[in-house]
């Protein structure tokens, strides 16, 4: 039984073609050895508060954001990080405020 030989018809394919091989078996041993991670430089810090009665998220926001922010940004941050789907905190709700640098 003959064995069929094969050859190398264009280099140029060819070459390319080994690069992208090359390229995804880095790719993947990299992926299995957790060499592929991305991390924020920028650890984000939080104060964490308890909620007095009469306390308002609007307060909270002008207490603890930073000066000449708009505190409805501030509310939606702090909707946001402690998963909030109303705007109404209730008194000995524990919030994380973002500390702002």
């Amino acid at each position: 039984m003959k064995r069929k030989r094969l050859r190398i018809v264009n280099k140029f394919r060819f070459s390319i073609f080994l690069i992208i091989v090359c390229l995804m078996l880095i790719s993947g041993i990299g992926t299995v050895l957790g060499l592929n991670t991305a991390e924020s430089a920028d650890i984000p810090e939080y104060l964490l508060i308890s909620v007095n009665s009469g306390d308002t998220l609007w307060g909270i926001a002008e207490e603890y954001g930073p000066d000449h922010e708009d505190p409805r940004k501030i509310i939606f941050e702090i909707s946001q990080i402690n998963q909030l789907d109303e705007e109404y905190i209730q008194p000995g709700q524990v919030l994380k405020i973002p500390v702002y640098n």
